[in-house]
């Protein structure tokens, strides 16, 4: 079962075989983000906080400054924002909507 495609780019553009541009998913949008979140984001989270804290409380771990350039801070959308989101998702289901 396929769960994303690829779009390519011709070969004239970039050579022989082509050159793949964007992944995207077949399968519902909302669907696939709480796929995404349950299958990576969750336990590769809990993996990282159980590492952290073993080294923690072994004695290894290195502190380490955070480069403020980097240091960007991406929230979980609130409320607002989800409605917003399901509303598009929603719209674009519609025939004839694009």
């Amino acid at each position: 079962m396929t769960t994303s495609k690829t779009w390519v780019v011709p070969t004239a553009a970039f050579g022989s075989g082509g050159t793949p541009v964007t992944e995207y998913p077949v399968e519902d949008p909302m669907a696939y983000l709480e796929r995404y979140r349950r299958e990576l984001l969750r336990p590769e989270s809990v993996r990282l906080v159980a590492e952290t804290v073993g080294s923690l409380i072994d004695g290894t771990a290195v502190e380490r400054p955070q480069d403020p350039r980097k240091a960007r801070m991406y929230r979980t959308p609130d409320r607002a924002a989800i409605r917003e989101l399901r509303r598009r998702v929603a719209a674009r289901r519609q025939p004839g909507v694009s």
